[in-house]
């Protein structure tokens, strides 16, 4: 069954360490919260909520060409382990009806620091304003590979389906830095999970980049279940609430492996 690949996004290494795949979604508007176990008894622990995911895809006018908006918003809250305030990042991504990305704008906010990256595709070139605390800065970058990296983004699983250990690759925009920043998708292996009270079947996904990486589980109707970040945290859809277990126990998921 071919499955519908929507897009890839961000979550950028102040949240949980690594960046997180739009991935495999349907409809227009989504929402994942973020959860860190903590232990409540002896044997007990439960799960905090220590952020939430929100994406939303609209049909918009750019410079008078018809585009769909893709709106990716994160925040991650103050917790143990955790930012000592609130960090909230922004992509927005404008994308033409050829599936070719025109522009991106990238924001990054903690405090009172607010960084800004907006970027023009223009041909071969990348047209990149930043505007952070370093002040406000113009170039015109030639990333290797070509700008089309952006684009694979959105085309990464539409044109055929994927086996286990393929690997693509797709750049994003660092909002601090106004550069592309390269990451990895690898089918990482099948597996079979009780949701809830649902069985799914899916595939399991390992996010990879330089600043760390994350395995997605993703149903095979199309459905992201979860997210696993290597410090503890975990995403799940919103209408999920976590419920209390013991030490030994594994919740649910991380589906099992097959």
């Amino acid at each position: 069954m071919r499955l519908v690949f929507v897009l890839l996004g961000i979550l950028w290494a102040a949240l949980c360490n690594a960046q997180m795949p739009w991935t495999y979604v349907r409809g227009d508007n989504h929402a994942w919260m973020l959860y860190r176990p903590q232990k409540v008894r002896i044997n007990i622990i439960s799960d905090a909520r220590v952020g939430q995911i929100k994406m939303k895809i609209e049909s918009v006018k750019l410079s008078e060409k018809d585009c769909k908006l893709y709106t990716w918003s994160t925040s991650l809250w103050p917790h143990a382990g955790g930012p000592d305030m609130q960090v909230d990042t922004e992509t927005k991504t404008w994308v033409d009806d050829k599936g070719k990305v025109v522009k991106i704008v990238a924001r990054y906010e903690r405090g009172n620091y607010v960084a800004t990256a907006t970027a023009t595709m223009k041909g071969d070139e990348l047209e990149v304003a930043t505007d952070n605390r370093e002040g406000k800065k113009t170039s015109t970058l030639f990333p290797a590979g070509g700008v089309e990296l952006f684009d694979r983004a959105f085309t990464g699983f539409m044109k055929e389906e994927k086996k286990i250990g393929d690997t693509w690759d797709w750049y994003t925009l660092d909002p601090i830095k106004g550069v592309p920043v390269k990451n990895t998708a690898r089918v990482k292996n099948t597996f079979r999970g009780k949701f809830g009270e649902v069985v799914y079947d899916g595939r399991s996904f390992e996010i990879t980049t330089p600043s760390g990486s994350i395995v997605a589980y993703v149903s095979n109707e199309g459905e992201l279940l979860q997210i696993d970040y290597g410090n503890g945290v975990r995403v799940y859809p919103d209408y999920y609430v976590p419920t209390w277990r013991t030490l030994e126990s594994p919740g649910v998921p991380p589906p099992s492996s097959r």
